[in-house]
């Protein structure tokens, strides 16, 4: 996981046992909680209504991983990829 100062990235392994919708729901869900309860902030934390999932195979992993690791250097130098960040440039 990392993010810039308008969205995140999360790497995660879903198995199909679980509906994405419902596991990103959790997965926002829990962090807000955290959020608003771990700092005081002039007003609630909450998450856009969206979301945006790109899926990929196991022999791209680790390409994927990287590029997250790295994101605000994508972000600071122009070199994002569009397809991971999903905006038109």
């Amino acid at each position: 996981m990392n993010g810039v100062d308008d969205h995140i990235h999360v790497v995660a392994s879903i198995p199909p046992s679980i509906a994405l919708a419902t596991w990103i729901g959790e997965v926002k869900g829990a962090s807000a909680r955290a959020i608003n309860t771990s700092f005081e902030l002039e007003s609630v934390f909450r998450w856009q209504a969206g979301y945006g999932v790109l899926t990929f195979g196991e022999k791209h992993l680790q390409f994927v991983i990287d590029y997250v690791n790295h994101q605000k250097d994508h972000h600071s130098n122009k070199s994002i990829i569009k397809r991971m960040e999903h905006i038109e440039i």
